[in-house]
């Protein structure tokens, strides 16, 4: 659920810092505290770069509540957040 932390943010924030801002100091604190490596951190900011704003707001929107601290709260998010997760999980399996 490590992937999960990085976007605890995305869906308890709507204005200022940006849900990008906010998911990308996310990601920075999973490496300062051994969550991910170097690389899996750089892999996951790419990722999030390569979104639009708006893509972030979007996937957010849909999952308002969503905590990463939750063990059901995978299951219970959208797909579309579901996919995101899954997509920053490939990079610490080497994607």
């Amino acid at each position: 659920m490590v992937a999960g932390v990085a976007v605890l943010g995305l869906g308890a924030c709507t204005g200022n810092p940006s849900n990008k801002a906010v998911t990308r100091d996310m990601i920075e604190s999973l490496e300062e505290t051994g969550g991910v490596d170097a690389a899996a951190k750089e892999c996951m900011l790419e990722k999030v770069d390569a979104m639009s704003n708006d893509e972030l707001d979007a996937i957010g929107s849909t999952d308002e509540d969503f905590a990463s601290s939750d063990p059901s709260a995978l299951e219970n998010t959208s797909p579309e957040m579901r996919a995101f997760i899954a997509d920053l999980q490939s990079c610490i399996s080497g994607g």
